[in-house]
């Protein structure tokens, strides 16, 4: 299944509070895992924390955490 053309969506690995994540490669075949956020009217301060939370990892990443590429 092709999600645009940066990225191949592949296989289900989970799911959590907010969303499901998906394993996903790019162009030159490297993996990755997609977060993919539920939307939602309900509870919008919770998914900004979830995003300021990501994005402070990213500002200082750790290899045995997560990178944050896109939002």
């Amino acid at each position: 299944m092709k999600n645009g053309n940066r990225y191949t969506v592949g296989e289900y690995l989970g799911e959590g509070m907010f969303g499901m994540v998906m394993e996903i490669s790019n162009q030159k075949n490297e993996k990755f895992a997609a977060k993919m956020i539920k939307a939602t009217k309900d509870k919008p301060e919770v998914l900004k924390i979830e995003l300021d939370m990501m994005e402070k990892i990213a500002a200082d990443p750790h290899e045995s955490i997560l990178q944050l590429i896109a939002v």
